[in-house]
């Protein structure tokens, strides 16, 4: 029932939360040649997360998510961690008036209006609102070329350089 959105029977009545998993032909299609080429997804993924790291590495206001012995990234999103919400601010406008597609994080559900607005949400979460105000999603596709790569990290070097 929960796949297929809670519903009750053959009608658009629900029996409270459920999700919609059910997968169209065409993301069928797309995941079946995503799989054939994982192995070289993932390499390129890396390649590029250990290209930011190079180059970003030097720059104190950044950290990186560490992997540790237990916890191995898929490198799916790279996310820098900055010192405060203004240095995060400040490189989203600058990145993206370059036509660099860098993102914000994920919303905390603690600051998801519709879930504080009923109040299901009634704790502060200062860590998830800390990491969401400080955090900043650089492009990671692995279409991403070394010459792109290398412009966003220029562009980010160049903020912390007019910044001393």
């Amino acid at each position: 029932k929960l796949i297929n959105q809670n519903k009750k029977a053959n009608t658009y009545d629900y029996e409270g939360l459920g999700f919609n998993y059910r997968m169209g032909t065409l993301n069928a299609a797309l995941l079946s040649s995503q799989v054939s080429r994982i192995d070289k997804i993932l390499y390129r993924k890396k390649q590029i997360t250990e290209a930011y790291k190079d180059k970003l590495d030097k720059i104190d206001s950044i950290t990186f998510q560490i992997e540790t012995k237990y916890c191995k990234s898929n490198n799916w999103a790279n996310v820098i961690k900055l010192l405060n919400k203004k240095e995060r601010d400040d490189l989203l406008l600058i990145l993206n008036n370059k036509g660099i597609e860098a993102k914000l994080t994920f919303t905390p559900a603690s600051l998801v209006a519709w879930i504080c607005d009923n109040n299901s949400f009634k704790y502060e979460c200062l860590n998830s609102k800390n990491i969401f105000n400080t955090t900043l999603i650089l492009p990671s596709s692995p279409s991403l070329s070394d010459e792109q790569i290398h412009v966003v990290c220029d562009e980010i070097i160049s903020y912390y350089e007019r910044k001393k």
